[in-house]
Formats: structure tokens, sequence, C-alpha cells
């Protein structure tokens, strides 16, 4: 299910906002570690592949857009990142397909626009398995 206002901006403007390496070391993603990553909603794939750059671990990236999904399979492959796995996926609908509690680090970004976002955070895999440890 695609949220409202789901398009994304410009990539130029939309690299602007961030500082994808200080925002992950922010968000405490461990450094030259196997952990595993999820990524809700990859885009054009600004964080995933930092992710992807910090970790030996797998960084699986939905989105439900194949053209982002297919422009961040070549993006990985460009850089010689193998431990990107970027899917086709509508998440919110169906959940991320991965079991719960496999995954070390969760990402998301401008996401919480969609129609129902505590569904979303409430996703075993996700965000509220990773919410217990830091409570």
């Amino acid at each position: 299910m695609k949220g409202r206002e789901s398009g994304m901006p410009d990539e130029a403007y939309w690299a602007s906002f961030f500082d994808p390496q200080a925002v992950l070391e922010r968000l405490r993603l461990p450094q030259n570690s196997r952990c595993k990553a999820l990524e809700f909603g990859c885009g054009y794939g600004t964080f995933t592949l930092p992710a992807a750059s910090c970790t030996q671990g797998t960084v699986t990236a939905l989105d439900i857009e194949p053209d982002m999904v297919s422009l961040v399979q070549q993006r990985a492959k460009d850089a010689g990142l193998a431990n990107v796995r970027a899917e086709v996926r509508d998440f919110v609908e169906y959940g991320t397909g991965v079991p719960d509690g496999s995954q070390g680090h969760v990402m998301a970004f401008n996401l919480l626009h969609i129609k129902d976002p505590q569904a979303l955070l409430r996703e075993p895999t996700g965000f509220s398995s990773l919410a217990a440890r830091y409570r």
C-alpha cells in the first residue's frame, strides 16, 4: 500500500538534507561487525549504501517502488557491496518478510507520513523488537 505523499523528492534535493555517515554513527550502527540491518523505504540508497559499507552483515533494503530498488541494486553492484539485498516489498501491507528478531539495526527515513505509521512501528522484525532493548 503506497502511503499518501509517497513520492521521493529530487535526489539532489533529498541528499542535501543528510550527512548519511554522521546519521548512521548517531544511530549507532555497529561498525565492522556482522550486524544485519533492515531499511524500510530505501529510496535512492542514501543510507543503504553507507550502512552496507559500515557492516559486514546483510543490509536488507525494502521499497515499494521497483525503480528505486533497481537503482539501489545497481549502485550496490557498482560500489562492490555484495551485502546489500534490495527487494520490492509492500512492508506496510505484508510485513518485512525477514524472521522476527533477526535484525540488529533498523532504519526508516521519511515514512511516518503513511496512513497508519503505528502499524510500521509495531512490525515485529522492525522497531518494536529493537525498542524493547532501549527502554
